[in-house]
Formats: C-alpha cells, sequence, structure tokens
C-alpha cells in the first residue's frame, strides 16, 4: 500500500514539473525591408534570458522560448534592432536600415586620413537624406 502511495505521489509531481515547465517552438524568416532579400547572421533572442540563435543562410530561425516569455528581439549590424511580441508560433520579420549620420568622409587610393593632412587634389561629397528612401 505504502509503495502504490510513493508511485502515485511520485506521478502527480512529475506531471505537475512538465506542466510548468513547457517551451514552445517559434520558427520564422527574418527579410531586409527594401528589397525583402533573406538577412542571415541575425541575432534573436528571447527578451530578458540568455536564450537566443541566429538566423540562417536563407533567414530562417527557430527558437524555443518559455511559455512565459512575451517578446523576441532581432538585432543586426546596420538594422533597427526590433522587439517583436510572441502572438504566433511563425514570426515573420522585416529589419529596417538604421542610417547613422556622416558630416563628411574622405578615401585615398590606399589609405585615409583628415581633410587637413591631405595634399593634392580632393572632392567632397554633400550627404544626402537617405530617410526620404525609406
Amino acid at each position: 500500500m505504502k509503495y502504490i502511495v510513493i508511485v502515485l505521489i511520485f506521478f502527480v509531481c512529475s506531471r505537475i514539473q512538465q506542466a510548468n515547465a513547457q517551451d514552445k517552438s517559434i520558427t520564422g524568416k527574418v527579410l531586409f525591408s527594401l528589397d525583402d532579400k533573406a538577412l542571415p547572421g541575425v541575432s534573436v533572442s528571447v527578451k530578458g534570458t540568455s536564450s537566443g540563435t541566429v538566423t540562417g543562410n536563407d533567414g530562417t530561425f527557430q527558437i524555443d522560448v518559455p511559455s512565459n516569455a512575451q517578446f523576441l528581439v532581432f538585432s543586426f549590424v546596420g538594422m533597427k534592432t526590433e522587439e517583436i511580441p510572441i502572438n504566433s508560433t511563425i514570426l515573420n520579420i522585416n529589419l529596417k536600415p538604421d542610417y547613422i549620420g556622416i558630416s563628411e568622409i574622405v578615401a585615398t587610393g590606399y589609405s585615409s586620413k583628415g581633410k587637413n593632412q591631405i595634399t593634392g587634389s580632393t572632392f567632397q561629397l554633400k550627404v544626402i537624406n537617405l530617410q526620404m528612401f525609406l
């Protein structure tokens, strides 16, 4: 009789632990918003945890998230970081470029130097407003 009670208690405890520890799998694809091409190497992480993954060559990802997770964070160099709410098991994301303002660039054949360090002929390009293309 004691043996049956112990087995039943063990069984109930293991079921409670399984119910609390259920993860869900999220899959999706990350694309560049301007031309809808796949972005490989995008960092995908669960907000507030150290859990994460990276997109493959075709821009796809698969990540297991805890059932209480609320947001996925997508980050890539040159792109705006996006926090996307987890409301589905399939997410398709479009990342937008993150332009930084550069006022002046001086480039020479084999090196780059400041404008005041160059002797010879130089040409200066004016910056255009790239925001109008978004």
